[in-house]
């Protein structure tokens, strides 16, 4: 077990008592917070009535600045929240950075935490992540990288392997 994994659980357990059961929403929404992670100090001072604008025009942002990309992650659904939960949501999530040792990047910490320890309870202990998911979070390890490496890499993949007719 992972070092962060009991701040991981208490998080997954935030979610659920909100009604949301599906470990895999529940980690759309998590990659969603961890993409707006320079961003947390604001989101913690912001009213829960300001919430409800403020986090859909930021994946709306996210949209607009990376077209190639066709599905970003959801927020968490702000009718739901209020301004304490998302506050200790985001504190749960960056004590779980904090003592994850896979912590330098946001792909490497998704992939190594939220993967393997937020999900490794569905579908008989695999580690299903969807597509959309885990195309956006492995991009975020990528420096320096262009919005068009980008799309030639999922071109790429998608292709793969060449199909012999």
């Amino acid at each position: 077990m992972s070092a962060a994994a009991p701040s991981l659980r208490r998080l997954q357990q935030v979610f659920r008592d909100l009604g949301i059961n599906d470990d895999v929403q529940i980690a759309g929404h998590v990659a969603f917070l961890l993409l707006v992670r320079d961003d947390w100090g604001d989101l913690r001072r912001t009213s829960r009535y300001d919430l409800h604008g403020k986090l859909p025009m930021v994946h709306q942002g996210f949209q607009q600045q990376y077209p190639g990309l066709q599905h970003i992650p959801e927020p968490p659904p702000v009718r739901r929240l209020g301004e304490y939960t998302l506050a200790s949501m985001i504190d749960l999530l960056e004590q779980a950075i904090h003592q994850s040792p896979h912590n330098r990047s946001l792909g490497v910490f998704f992939q190594r935490e939220i993967r393997f320890e937020l999900l490794k309870s569905t579908r008989g202990g695999q580690y299903p992540t969807p597509y959309h998911i885990a195309e956006l979070m492995a991009s975020l390890g990528i420096e320096g990288c262009s919005l068009m490496y980008l799309i030639l890499l999922r071109v790429a993949v998608a292709c793969w392997p060449p199909r012999m007719n």
